[in-house]
Formats: C-alpha cells, structure tokens, sequence
C-alpha cells in the first residue's frame, strides 16, 4: 500500500511509515529543513522543495494514506518563554504550512490522513482545527482527535501529543490503550552503551560548555542543572537552559526537545546515539543534528498511526459520518517519573 508524507523534514515520521510496509512515493516540503538528516536515510523518496512543484494532480484519489507533520512551534510550550501570548500564536506565519498541507490532503483525497502536532495543538489550537475539522466532514470524512503519549506506544520518553485524523470508514482505533506492564525505560534503550567508545555513529563524548562539568554530579535525577548553578556559591559561569537536567535509569526520559540530557549515573553528557535511541530510532539511522531528529513524530508513534491507518483500511467498516475525541494521555500519567519518590509512578501502583 502506498503513502504519501508532506512537511515531515528529517524524516522521523516516514521511518515509522516505513516500518508499518507502507511504500512511500514522495516527502513533500516547503522548506529546506531536514534535508540533510533526510539526504542520509532516504535516498530513494523523491522530496520536492517548492509548494508548486507539488505533483498533487498525478496523485488524486490514487494514495489510501497521507501522513504530515506541519510545524507545531506556534502551539509549543517553550514559546511561554519569549512572552509569546496564547492570542498571537493563531497569527503566526508558520501556520501557513498547516493550511498548505491541508489542502493538499484534501485534494488528494485519500482513505486515511494523519497529521501530527503537539499537544497544545489541541489545548490552545483547537479552535483553529475545528475549521480544518468542518472542510473534512464537508468532504464526508469522519475526523477523530486522537491525544496520546509516546510512551503507550513503547517509547522509552515521554511526549504527549495531538493527532488530527480524517478517515472514510471507522478509525480502527480503541477508546482505551492497552497498557503496558511497565514502561520502557532509559535502562531499557540505553544501557548497553555505559563506555563512551564511539563504537555506534555518534556515540561519543559531547560537552555544552567545560564550566558545567564539575556540578554535574550535584544534579540529583530528574534534576534540573540551572537550579544547582543557581545554589552554588563559587559558581560564576554561563547561564544554564531550562531543558538541561538530568536522566534517571530505572524510568522514561521526559519529552525529548534537544538533546541535552545528563548521562543517569555518569557524570557526562548522553551521547548523539544514546539520545537518538531513546527517540526510538534504530541504529541505523543517522541524523545531521539534534533539531532534525526531535522535531519529528518519533518513529515507534509513527508505526502505530500507519498500522492503524492500514488496518482501518483493510476493513473499511462502514461508519455514521461523526466527529469524536479520543485521549488517552490520563493512561500515559502514572508511567511518568516522579522526582520526590525517586521511581515511576507505576511502581508506587503495584506496591
């Protein structure tokens, strides 16, 4: 069956599709974004760079599923830090792209189409995709607001995020996950690469800046590097980011914006590898940097939304044109680490 990504940049949602045995024809961008990590991985998807080129006519009705990941930067929540108001991100340029991918979906007209963004997309941007909602219903599709986190697909992070799907028979997706016995962990993904011996791509020594090195081992798990810069009387060295903390081996990581994690129980940084893994994705794959791995619907996601695109196909049960939300990130919560008490959530249920 064949498929067809717009906007995905480096490619973390075409490896998933890939990994469902979808054949995809095209990744088709507006922007040179992920070019490079894309160049690495697949080289025989053709990737048109220009809203025009767009070989949209020759496509028409042909593709059962159409895939997006549009920028979600208008919706993030790491705009709350440059004084971003919740008015004017329906104003920012970048929604554009949505719109652009919108209407290329539509045109298309395809059995199934997913498109990605995080979970303020729907917190705060609901409204705008209502409008999108209506345009597919009117077309006589069935949308679903599909709310999940990653770590009910088997991700060992954590990344709660917002799925706008438009499908034609009813979605072949249950009100509830099944729940794992446990979640995966950063011991799961990562904890056969202790030494740094450069034996995998990337996986070698990274440093963000010399002057931090020496408190890292004061950074408690889960912890966050700035407050400890912030505690320490001597310290007289550069700011630390607000993402900057550090992991803890027997629990997921937290959400995966940049790679800027501290090593469990070494006093490193992790390594490019060692972050890409827990971003679910194989070996194999190489990325140019951080940005076009993480700005991506990680491919364990991405597997699990083309399955269950393929599988509403394949029995393309009749269904009441019908508009419906589905969340299921209250059954990602208790997976989540809790600092105070030093262990997931899950395990303080089962004792």
């Amino acid at each position: 069956m064949e498929a067809i990504g717009i906007n995905i940049y480096g490619g973390g949602f075409t490896l998933g599709v890939q990994q469902a045995d979808w054949k995809v024809l095209g990744q088709w961008e507006e922007c040179n974004l992920g070019r490079k990590t894309f160049d690495l991985n697949f080289s025989n998807i053709p990737r048109p760079l220009e809203l025009r080129k767009w070989p949209i006519s020759q496509y028409v009705n042909k593709v059962p599923f159409v895939f997006a990941n549009p920028p979600c930067a208008p919706w993030s929540i790491a705009n709350n830090h440059v004084g971003k108001t919740r008015e004017s991100r329906f104003n920012d340029k970048r929604l554009e792209l949505t719109l652009h991918t919108m209407k290329a979906a539509q045109l298309l007209e395809p059995e199934v189409f997913i498109s990605e963004s995080v979970e303020n997309g729907y917190n705060i941007g609901s409204s705008h995709y209502d409008f999108y909602r209506d345009q597919w219903m009117e077309k006589g599709y069935s949308v679903t607001y599909f709310l999940s986190d990653a770590i009910l697909q088997g991700a060992p992070c954590v990344r709660r995020r917002f799925h706008f799907i438009a499908h034609r028979d009813k979605l072949q997706l249950p009100p509830e996950p099944t729940l794992p016995k446990k979640a995966m962990t950063v011991r799961d993904a990562i904890g056969d690469l202790i030494e740094v011996d450069g034996r995998l791509p990337g996986h070698v020594k990274s440093s963000f800046n010399a002057a931090y090195d020496e408190l890292l081992p004061l950074v408690e798990p889960y912890g966050k590097l700035y407050r400890v810069l912030n505690a320490h009387p001597s310290y007289k060295g550069p700011r630390a980011g607000f993402l900057m903390r550090r992991l803890a081996w027997d629990a997921p990581a937290c959400t995966m914006v940049g790679f800027s994690f501290i090593h469990p129980d070494g006093h490193r940084w992790i390594t490019f590898r060692e972050a890409l893994r827990l971003c679910t994705y194989p070996d194999t794959f190489m990325a140019h940097n951080a940005i076009e791995a993480v700005d991506a619907v990680l491919p364990v996601v991405s597997k699990f939304l083309a399955e269950t695109a393929k599988k509403t196909i394949e029995l393309a049960e009749p269904q009441a044109q019908q508009f419906s939300v589905v969340d299921w990130r209250p059954y990602g919560r208790p997976y989540h680490y809790n600092a105070r008490k030093n262990k997931p959530l899950s395990d303080q249920l089962v004792a």
